[in-house]
């Protein structure tokens, strides 16, 4: 059994312990806590490049050209379109992690370097201060302009109350994905254009539109009904949880 595997494994056997937290940067702090047991962590600062450095160390390779295959695992992870898992390029950093690898701000919160493939994780949690009156299937991550990336791991929790994790392609279908994703591109076209018109225009205080990229959960756009028949928003901790659990188990099982 592959270390990363044994590790959902044990947050799905005591996920009431394992959610247990007050807020995000407590749950994220657990996981990584909990990884730190079975990986070696490489510490990453992005303004003294510390990762590659210690890659560069770990490997015996250049800095010059650990940067580059850094720059390159970059590219494949933040890929929005990706179906591919990203291999390792490395020989010895083959059971290691980074922790906020690409920035705070940026996606994702984990790298799990293993033999043959690197995994992305992200951390979602959703804060309840009422915890007694909280509907659970009421509870969503946010997505911001980042969708559920296919072959990413995502670990959800709800402060006090449950956790689940799942993969990016069972919560979107590749064709779904790419029509949104699309709508965002198209969108910057005009931007470009509305800069170009008003490049010679007196605007003294400065105005121009602000557009916050971010994707929401709407019941009117859902696929999803419930026991009554009615469309809605399909809960994270809905009857398909458990298969959901197992495509990540079986994932994990095949491929690290």
């Amino acid at each position: 059994m592959s270390k990363l595997l044994r590790i959902f494994l044990e947050i799905q056997e005591d996920r009431s312990t394992f959610g247990n937290c007050e807020d995000g940067d407590r749950f994220e702090s657990k996981f990584r806590n909990k990884i730190k047991t079975v990986f070696s962590e490489i510490v990453h600062d992005s303004k003294n490049n510390l990762a590659t450095l210690e890659i560069s160390k770990l490997e015996e390779l250049k800095y010059d050209i650990v940067n580059t295959f850094y720059k390159e695992i970059k590219d494949k992870i933040k890929d929005k379109e990706s179906l591919e898992l990203v291999e390792n390029p490395f020989k010895k950093i083959d059971s290691h992690f980074i922790f906020q690898p690409f920035g705070s701000q940026d996606f994702p919160d984990f790298l799990i370097f293993t033999k043959k493939f690197i995994f992305p994780i992200e951390i979602k949690f959703t804060t309840n201060k009422k915890s007694k009156d909280l509907n659970l299937d009421s509870q969503k991550p946010m997505w911001n302009s980042n969708l559920p990336k296919p072959n990413s791991i995502y670990l959800f929790g709800v402060s006090g109350q449950n956790i689940t994790f799942f993969l990016g392609s069972d919560i979107l279908d590749s064709n779904t994905r790419e029509i949104l994703n699309g709508f965002f591109r198209e969108l910057d076209n005009p931007t470009e254009k509305l800069k170009y018109s008003l490049q010679e225009l007196k605007n003294n205080f400065g105005l121009y539109p602000y557009i916050r990229k971010a994707f929401d959960h709407k019941a009117n756009k859902s696929t999803y009904k419930n026991s009554l028949n009615k469309q809605v928003v399909e809960s994270y901790f809905s009857e398909n949880l458990d298969k959901r659990e197992r495509n990540v188990l079986k994932f994990l099982k095949e491929n690290s």
